[in-house]
């Protein structure tokens, strides 16, 4: 949804008010201005925090109920905090409106320095309901908007997060394994997620990307592993970074981790930023959608069929790229019929395997791999 009546991407106009915390009853909107630092639970029905204001809110171990108007945050050179306590929503989704209004800071590069709103607090399902997270909102040409769940305590809300728009970007930043997300990710409309630490997801929730979507590791110099139930790509070309530092070579591996990979029909997707050896997509060897989906994947830097499927372990297939020559031959041809094989006889081709696959005489040297495979030039 847009901003609420009196809102604009520039700054904050009309419907919000400067009331004293003790007065946050009875559903008003609230303008933040300098530090807050509540003193109970408070009930409002939207969150306006602006940089001329100087905003920083602390919920002091309290818990601070919003409504449908959302937490709206608008900044230039530097991002309002929300820290201490908890959030819910007396909606089924909590919304959080987050751009800056044409930033002045820009690196060495000359791009844009683009500040994170950082929420530490926790998010939680409100007591009569489960609540969900809905990242939105338009910003002028070139801006972000950028929201970081940040922190080492972890979010209990069981919603469904919905990360949607051209240039929104969800940040999943807390502390290795303290949850970010429990329930399942929808990202959309040229939106992104990016997962800055690793186990920031529930293993069993489900991502979904579609209409020009983003999942991306973070280019933070160091391992990230994020493990998930399933990806689903629908609706155009969706993309899959395995981000580094631009220009810096360095060696730290980012593994993503699922059971299932599903690509609809009208679905494609691209993966960028992944180096051999070191970034892995891992998916179950009885994944029920691999055998199709891997028909619509690209690897940057590499042709269509120069995509195939190697061993990494006894449960799990890795998506590669370039084999090495001596297996061209051999390896032709040979992704459906594996899955299927293992799919149908899993409790037979464990014993299987070492006659057909494993011996001294076997061709496939533990990978499989599209038909008309080539070598890359």
């Amino acid at each position: 949804p847009p901003p609420p009546i009196g809102v604009t991407t520039y700054g904050i106009q009309g419907r919000a008010a400067h009331i004293p915390e003790d007065k946050w009853r009875g559903w008003p909107d609230v303008e933040v201005v300098g530090a807050v630092r509540l003193t109970g639970d408070r009930e409002v029905r939207g969150i306006w925090m602006n940089e001329e204001n100087s905003p920083s809110l602390n919920l002091n171990g309290h818990l601070l109920t919003v409504s449908d108007g959302g937490i709206n945050a608008y900044y230039n050179e530097s991002a309002p905090p929300i820290m201490g306590g908890e959030i819910t929503s007396s909606r089924p989704f909590l919304t959080i409106r987050s751009g800056t209004y044409g930033s002045s800071q820009v690196d060495y590069r000359g791009n844009k320095i683009i500040q994170n709103l950082h929420i530490y607090s926790v998010i939680r399902d409100n007591d009569d309901h489960r609540v969900g997270l809905l990242v939105t909102g338009s910003h002028p040409e070139g801006e972000r908007g950028r929201v970081s769940l940040t922190g080492d305590q972890a979010n209990t809300f069981t919603g469904d997060v919905i990360v949607e728009g051209r240039m929104n970007t969800l940040h999943l930043n807390k502390s290795d394994g303290v949850t970010s997300i429990l329930g399942n990710i929808f990202v959309r409309k040229l939106a992104s997620v990016n997962i800055v630490s690793s186990d920031q997801i529930a293993d069993s929730s489900t991502v979904t990307l579609s209409e020009r979507a983003i999942l991306s590791f973070s280019a933070e110099p160091k391992a990230i592993r994020e493990k998930i139930h399933a990806l689903v790509v629908k609706e155009g070309t969706s993309r899959l970074s395995f981000y580094h530092s631009e220009g810096i070579r360095d060696n730290f591996k980012k593994t993503l981790i699922l059971d299932d990979l599903l690509i609809s029909d009208d679905g494609f997707l691209q993966i960028s930023g992944w180096e051999a050896g070191r970034d892995h997509l891992l998916v179950r060897k009885d994944s029920e959608h691999l055998a199709d989906a891997f028909k619509k994947i690209t690897i940057d830097g590499w042709a269509k069929n120069q995509v195939y499927l190697k061993d990494y372990d006894k449960e799990y297939w890795s998506i590669e790229a370039a084999p090495e020559p001596s297996t061209y031959g051999a390896i032709l041809g040979a992704v459906g019929l594996g899955l299927v094989i293992y799919r149908k006889h899993r409790h037979r081709m464990r014993s299987a395997c070492g006659e057909k696959l494993g011996g001294a005489a076997s061709p496939f040297k533990g990978s499989v791999a599209l038909r008309g495979l080539r070598s890359r030039r």
